[in-house]
């Protein structure tokens, strides 16, 4: 019985990691490209339901290029609700 818990334990763990959300911080030192890997802190384009997609640390006003239909989970604009932030889309769905 106790092999069977923690067989069952284990895969739990696993398929909880398998869906567990991937964070991503835009840097955007290569323009503003979403689809540039160069332009994010783990060098690579975020484009799963599971995303979630970090602003907050770059500064300034700065424009945000999307090339192709793309999805996430979360996009965090600003880390306090004493901050105002605006975000502008141009075409497309929000």
């Amino acid at each position: 019985m106790r092999r069977i818990m923690h067989a069952l334990t284990v895969a739990a763990l696993i398929a909880a990691s398998a869906f567990a959300a991937e964070a991503f911080t835009w840097k955007g030192t290569s323009g503003g490209s979403w689809n540039d890997a160069a332009n994010w802190e783990e060098n690579a384009v975020p484009n799963a339901a599971g995303a979630e997609v970090d602003f907050s640390a770059a500064n300034g006003t700065y424009s945000v290029n999307v090339a192709s239909a793309v999805t996430v989970g979360k996009i965090i604009l600003s880390p306090s609700a004493t901050t105002k932030e605006r975000a502008r889309m141009l075409g497309g769905r929000f």
